[in-house]
């Protein structure tokens, strides 16, 4: 199965979600973005959701797909009027990207 934007967004692969929806639908699950919810809402931090998605085991995200998030992820970031006082990002799992599999393998 692709890892690409559409199965992201349809949710085959887990779930998608951008903006407001991230704490709508991520919010008092077990996941490392629920925790950051938690703890901003314990501390009064103010979030600025931008984008959030997971995937099942399945074969390598591709660069479509990852150029969607990190350019979702960077406008969001954009929309911020004044300081940011940091970025929360829950990496995780082996996300392997086929164009940077092969610059490596070119050097």
């Amino acid at each position: 199965m692709r890892a690409d934007v559409e199965a992201f967004q349809k949710g085959v692969l887990g779930g998608f979600w951008q903006g407001t929806e991230v704490i709508q639908h991520l919010k008092g699950k077990n996941t490392e973005t629920a925790g950051f919810i938690d703890v901003a809402e314990s501390e009064g931090w103010e979030l600025v959701p931008t984008v959030a998605g997971f995937a099942n085991p399945c074969g390598r995200v591709t660069t479509d797909a990852f150029e969607f998030a990190r350019d979702e992820l960077v406008a969001g970031l954009r929309t911020v009027s004044g300081k940011l006082d940091g970025v929360l990002l829950a990496l995780h799992g082996a996300r392997l990207l086929r164009r940077l599999m092969m610059l490596r393998a070119k050097s």
